[in-house]
């Protein structure tokens, strides 16, 4: 009785769709949500680079100097409000940014800020340095992005919390305004 049951079972093909999509289903569902996690991470990080093309043409210009102190945590706090302004679809923007600006001596020897320490982001409000006319200027923007998607967390984090560190450097001289 219980062998002719198996079989019956078995031979049973109603449900066979259903159990197909759902083996099918949760691979699926993650390739999907990885693809639009790494779509994500290109969109913000363009409208990161535009956003930091922007303020840089104030630097480079001598507006931002005018306008604000050139060095000092106050110019530093005012430069990181001019980027999260520009940039309209980076969300929680001012507690995940983090800004460098620093005069360079000569291309040969620039020094790029890196924010991760240990695994860690480290966003502390750091001074900044404008320069002046006819400096050579790096503008380092670092932005903390949060990862939702378990696999790609592990393939893409930059820090030990699961989320990736989106870079801007743009290094120029500034032009010759007179201060």
């Amino acid at each position: 009785m219980m062998a002719s049951k198996f079989r019956s079972f078995l031979k049973a093909t109603k449900g066979a769709v259903a159990v197909e999509f759902a083996l099918v289903a949760l691979p699926f569902l993650f390739l999907l949500m990885g693809i639009l996690q790494i779509g994500l991470i290109f969109f913000v990080q363009t409208d990161l680079d535009n956003a930091s093309a922007e303020a840089r043409r104030l630097i480079r210009t001598g507006e931002f100097q005018a306008t604000y102190s050139s060095t000092g945590t106050g110019a530093a706090s005012a430069f990181e409000t001019l980027i999260c302004n520009n940039a309209t679809s980076i969300p929680n923007c001012a507690n995940n940014l983090a800004v460098d600006v620093s005069v360079a001596a000569d291309y040969n020897n620039i020094t790029y800020a890196n924010r991760i320490t240990g695994g860690s982001f480290n966003d502390a409000l750091t001074s900044i340095d404008t320069g002046s006319g006819g400096d050579i200027v790096v503008v380092t923007i670092s932005y903390k992005w949060p990862l939702f998607v378990p696999l790609v967390d592990q393939i893409f984090a930059s820090t030990n919390n699961g989320e990736r560190v989106l870079v801007s450097t743009i290094v120029f001289r500034n032009e010759p305004f007179p201060w």
